[in-house]
């Protein structure tokens, strides 16, 4: 094993017997406990955008017998916490069905690296033949080298990376 497959393992949360489960396909014991604790982020943001939508409807209710004008703007609130359940929602059935059918895809190729900044910080990303995998952190970044040929295995739902070898 080299540093630099050390420095993956390291950067990404996986070991070498996590990789070689992964490398049948399958995902490892403890990188389930990993896209439970995923879900579980989901499944509490799920609950706040209910409760959102509900405190959201029930005080646009009562303002709209007040005054009608303020519809609109109580509309556009209500459809926006709709688009976020929606999306929340997603993402929570995603990772149950990673974590249900336990079940890895491989890809393998040359990766391209990619920064994209914001006001609110830096999202790093992955990108190999036409996916893109969006990392957790700048140490993931820093674990990779751009243009270089790397396997990535991946839960198929969420596209959460599990574990990444160097070709």
């Amino acid at each position: 094993m080299t540093n630099h497959d050390e420095r993956l393992g390291y950067a990404f949360r996986f070991t070498q017997g996590d990789l070689r489960v992964n490398q049948k396909e399958r995902v490892a014991e403890n990188q389930v406990s990993i896209l439970q604790a995923q879900q579980q982020i989901y499944g509490l943001l799920l609950i706040v955008v209910c409760f959102a939508l509900i405190v959201i409807v029930i005080v646009s209710s009562a303002v709209m017998s007040i005054n009608l004008e303020n519809c609109f703007v109580a509309g556009i609130f209500i459809l926006a916490v709709l688009i976020a359940l929606i999306y929340v929602g997603k993402k929570f059935a995603d990772y149950r069905n990673d974590i249900k059918r336990a079940v890895v895809k491989r890809l393998c190729g040359e990766i391209t690296l990619d920064i994209t900044a914001s006001r609110y910080g830096a999202s790093y990303y992955l990108k190999l033949e036409r996916q893109r995998f969006r990392l957790r952190s700048k140490e993931q970044l820093l674990a990779l080298r751009d243009q270089e040929a790397y396997c990535i295995y991946y839960a198929p739902h969420s596209r959460y990376v599990l574990s990444i070898e160097a070709q």
